[in-house]
């Protein structure tokens, strides 16, 4: 078994594969972050990764982490460790999570952050992992596939983020469509029009209607009060 500690080559571990030999890597975040596709490419002899120091944060790409997992998922799951007791390194952001990758990027506990950039429809099937996790903060998810902004119109996704009237309340809107600082619906970047709310009475929906990030909204009420309304 060889251990290589401090900067090294990635031709290193090219050598390492071609002979068959094992290495045990120790280096520093940013080294680990930068020789991530050596470290983690197909038939790498790495069998322990350690962070050098108590934890410190590095952030990947949800490709570069895609890839860890193909290619060495035992070395990610039981052999990443931190220099501090050997303990498991816990401090990993994963950048633009997509939807395929969102459950397990969730799940892992080296991950301590991510961001996540989905369509409005794979966002919609998976609202309640999205605004529980405490994995992810303000800002860190963004909608794709707008529309571009024309005139006085904002941009719009091609197809909304849905929401029931209650899960627009329970994760932090409020009743006339704006949405309370620090709750989960703040973790959506951006200040378009986004989410789509079911289920909403009469009364709900002509409140919401002044919401800026209220896109559309679908009324579940009594015959007579629709009419009424």
């Amino acid at each position: 078994m060889t251990t290589i500690s401090g900067a090294y080559a990635p031709a290193t571990l090219v050598n390492a594969i071609a002979t068959r030999g094992n290495y045990e890597v120790a280096d520093t975040a940013a080294n680990i972050s930068a020789n991530w596709a050596a470290l983690f490419s197909v038939n790498s002899p790495v069998t322990k990764l350690t962070v050098d120091g108590a934890n410190p944060s590095m952030t990947v790409s949800s490709a570069q982490y895609q890839t860890a997992i193909q290619n060495n998922p035992q070395l990610m799951a039981k052999s990443f460790k931190t220099s501090s007791g050997s303990t498991d390194f816990t401090n990993l952001t994963v950048q633009n999570v997509d939807a395929a990758m969102l459950a397990k990027v969730s799940g892992d506990k080296h991950v301590a952050k991510m961001t996540v950039v989905m369509a409005g429809a794979d966002l919609s099937g998976s609202i309640k992992t999205l605004l529980t996790s405490n994995k992810i903060e303000a800002g860190g998810i963004t909608v794709t596939g707008s529309t571009p902004a024309t005139g006085s119109t904002p941009a719009k996704p091609e197809t909304p983020v849905k929401l029931t009237y209650g899960q627009f309340i329970e994760y932090g809107g409020n009743t006339d469509g704006s949405i309370k600082d620090g709750s989960a619906l703040k973790r959506f970047a951006g200040t378009s029009a986004i989410f789509s709310i079911s289920s909403a009475t009469v009364q709900q929906a002509d409140a919401l209607k002044t919401g800026a990030r209220i896109a559309k909204i679908s009324v579940a009420d009594t015959g007579a009060n629709i009419a009424a309304g």
